[in-house]
């Protein structure tokens, strides 16, 4: 999921699932060219955040990961 950055009411700009990594970096892309990169953030849940892979590619991409959420915290 990306969210808009930078307010107190983030919303939900794209949600996609992907089957490859070709296919993610050439989306991240496309986010990152139409909202600027200082204008989204990233939220990726636990399990996602636990592949150092997938870590790696998002923030080379996109920039930092927000931290995850969980229910006693939201």
């Amino acid at each position: 999921m990306v969210w808009t950055a930078g307010n107190d009411d983030p919303r939900l700009l794209e949600s996609r699932k992907f089957r490859g990594e070709g296919a993610l970096k050439v989306w991240l892309a496309g986010i990152v060219t139409r909202y600027g990169r200082s204008n989204i953030r990233v939220s990726c849940p636990a399990s996602l955040e636990a592949d150092d892979w997938l870590t790696v590619l998002l923030e080379e991409s996109i920039g930092p990961i927000a931290p995850s959420v969980g229910p006693s915290q939201a």
